[in-house]
């Protein structure tokens, strides 16, 4: 049962091909490639991780409460952040984790904050707010 849902699950989302992207980034450095080709190789096999982290959290997500699975998106949604800094922080690169953490909490702000209002607009133009609401979520 495990290994033919795990089948259904890599076989549903085209990107899993880039899978094949991780060993090969894994063994491109002691093969003798350059420095940009594995990065590149890394690039490639970190985007399909990513999707299927997201679909192992939405999946765990549907067997708990809201609030358990919102926390779970929110943990596992910042994980390659975390991945980086932590890698970083090995080699002594705090430069790169304080930019790569302000430009984590720059992105979540402005960029989602900015495409939610996009939307909104779109969707309601004159939209109406309970102010009652507004000033309590506003002092939080």
């Amino acid at each position: 049962a495990l290994l033919d849902g795990s089948r259904r699950m890599l076989a549903g989302n085209r990107l899993y091909v880039l899978l094949v992207a991780v060993p090969v980034a894994l063994a491109a450095k002691p093969l003798g490639c350059s420095d940009g080709v594995v990065f590149g190789l890394c690039c490639f096999g970190i985007l399909p991780l990513a999707a299927l982290l997201g679909d192992a959290t939405e999946q765990v997500a549907l067997h708990t409460n809201e609030t358990l699975s919102g926390l779970l998106n929110a943990t596992f949604g910042n994980a390659t952040e975390l991945i980086v800094a932590i890698c970083a922080l090995n080699r002594g690169l705090l430069a790169v984790v304080q930019t790569s953490l302000l430009g984590s909490i720059l992105s979540n702000t402005l960029l989602v904050l900015g495409c939610a209002c996009l939307a909104g607009g779109v969707v309601t133009p004159a939209p109406r707010f309970n102010t009652v609401a507004a000033i309590s979520n506003a002092a939080l």
